[in-house]
């Protein structure tokens, strides 16, 4: 009885590993599928990163003018910036902005200043120039921004507060 037990148990096992592989190779046809018709298209990559980039620029314009305009014009900027946004998740197409997020030598981006902020105890992305853009999860193009040093004295390493000996 306990044999037939556990050959009943590995064959809803082996089943079950199956029915997981068929359901990966659907998704696997359904991916290169939609990755031909992208390319039958004809739509350039660059040009898909320029528009992601616009997109992105929309977005900033339509946040620091937000107080400036009517909500009817801020409306309608928001319309064109959603149909920006759903063209481009058609190519899963990002904009990722770095601004505020804690910078290290390892970051995918170009630094094209430094600046000095003694109010801040670690190293930080000031302002995002250009943003990075991902395609498919894949990096196409760098970030370009400006990071701002913090103080690295021995008082911040030790958990000191400036006039505490």
């Amino acid at each position: 009885m306990e044999i037939i037990g556990i050959i009943i148990l590995l064959i809803s096992i082996l089943s079950f590993v199956v029915a997981i592989f068929l359901t990966y190779m659907k998704l696997d046809k359904i991916d290169r599928t939609i990755s031909a018709e992208r390319n039958a298209m004809g739509v350039d990559q660059d040009e898909i990163i320029n528009l992601a980039i616009s997109h992105w620029r929309l977005k900033k314009h339509i946040e620091r003018m937000s107080g400036t305009i009517d909500s009817k014009d801020k409306r309608r900027l928001e319309n064109v910036a959603r149909q920006f946004e759903a063209f481009l998740n058609n190519y899963e197409a990002v904009a990722e902005d770095y601004t505020g997020r804690t910078f290290n030598e390892g970051m995918n981006v170009d630094v094209i200043a430094c600046e000095e902020d003694p109010e801040s105890d670690r190293d930080y992305v000031k302002e995002t120039e250009s943003p990075a853009v991902f395609m498919d999860k894949t990096l196409c193009k760098r970030a370009v921004v400006i990071v701002a040093r913090g103080k690295k004295g021995e008082e911040v390493k030790e958990g000191k507060k400036d006039g505490e000996k």
